[in-house]
């Protein structure tokens, strides 16, 4: 995919966004890039060849070993079942039963509650990228989709599981993820009702002519049970025959995986060296250690680094956890690893590639606001916890 969108940009005059080729190979000279920095990095970890700070274990290894194979595969498994929930009424369902808790909470449809099942369940990408389909098929608006991406795109139990355990509070992983819980909860109540995301404009990116399925759907007085099902087994009678299932999912998850997979490598790499093999990422938590150590925090440094790395990728806080001796602390940074939510190593690129109206300074913006919500929540219950 490397080397195809190299020929393809510089040499294809081909440039039709519907044929397969265009969609896997033709992008951005940035994103190409990116593709070729993490095509370098995964030769280098499997070759043994090249600098070999790209070879170390907290570097490359961790990235493309422990990171990079265990998200190809869920983007594989993931993409392949996505379209049972969304294809054959199971939203319609949920979102009529989920319809007016979720409204007066958080200002969305019912039918967000399987975006943040299916990343709950499978992982954050595969519900992000439920909803970024569901956005340019008409049933979000812009506001709504960018609302469920940046709050209930949460890790999988799994991982939480793995986080947990990494940064040695396996011991109070049921008390830790009922904090992680409350505290996206909280986030997802308070942004959805400031800016960023309430100034995203309400439109939707389908014609007017081809909303009326969508518009029957949302619009629909049906509640219960009985209008649950309903609405679940219109939706099912037009969903899709076995073939057409397998080949738009087996195709979801190439173009998604070529344009992903490579560029996640590449940033997270990246992270990992300013983090752990340069003095950059302290150096831009210095004002917030001066501020954890007024309140007496020990490994301040290391903390406040913790706090501010997630946003380039989601498993460093938890390995700087990994050096810190106070449990508190590892279990909030275990806490903000999974709670942040937004990451620029998969999330920002997935958004970022996506026709979602987020910006990268949104994003940040994002980032920051969930970090300030979500942080003493975590400390409130880490301090009982502990």
């Amino acid at each position: 995919a490397s080397f195809g969108s190299v020929l393809v940009s510089a040499f294809s005059t081909n440039r039709d966004p519907d044929t397969l080729i265009n969609q896997i190979m033709r992008t951005s000279w940035p994103w190409i890039v990116l593709r070729c920095l993490g095509f370098c990095v995964v030769l280098a970890v499997y070759l043994d060849q090249g600098p070999e700070v790209l070879r170390l274990p907290d570097t490359g290894i961790t990235v493309v070993k422990d990171i990079g194979q265990n998200v190809l595969i869920i983007y594989f498994v993931g993409l392949l079942l996505m379209p049972l929930l969304t294809e054959y009424g199971l939203m319609e369902f949920a979102g009529t039963l989920c319809r007016r808790p979720f409204k007066l909470m958080f200002k969305l449809p019912g039918r967000a509650a399987i975006d943040a099942l299916t990343s709950i369940a499978a992982a954050s990408a595969i519900g992000l990228l439920m909803t970024i389909s569901q956005y340019q098929r008409g049933n979000y608006n812009a506001r709504e989709a960018c609302t469920i991406a940046c709050n209930f795109s949460l890790v999988s139990i799994p991982f939480a599981l793995l986080v947990a355990e990494v940064a040695d509070i396996g011991h109070l992983f049921f008390s830790w993820y009922l904090s992680v819980l409350a505290a996206c909860g909280v986030c997802a109540v308070v942004l959805s009702r400031i800016p960023p995301l309430s100034r995203v404009p309400v439109h939707n990116p389908l014609p007017a002519t081809q909303l009326s399925e969508t518009a029957a759907i949302k619009n629909d007085a049906a509640t219960g049970l009985d209008g649950a099902w309903r609405l679940a087994l219109q939706r099912a009678a037009g969903s899709p025959g076995l073939t057409l299932y397998l080949t738009n999912a087996l195709k979801s998850f190439v173009v998604t995986a070529t344009g992903v997979i490579g560029p996640s490598i590449a940033v997270a790499t990246l992270a990992s060296l300013l983090l752990f093999h340069t003095p950059v990422i302290t150096f831009l938590a210095q004002p917030l250690a001066a501020l954890l150590a007024l309140f007496g925090v020990v490994q301040q440094g290391s903390v406040a680094s913790g706090m501010i790395v997630g946003f380039v990728d989601q498993f460093l806080p938890t390995l700087v956890a990994t050096r810190i001796d106070a449990e508190l602390w590892r279990f909030v940074l275990a806490g903000l690893s999974v709670s942040q939510i937004v990451f620029m190593s998969e999330f920002g690129l997935l958004v970022l590639r996506s026709s979602l109206p987020l910006s990268f300074m949104d994003l940040a913006l994002v980032f920051v606001l969930r970090t300030l919500i979500t942080a003493p929540i975590l400390i409130g219950f880490g301090m009982l916890a502990t």
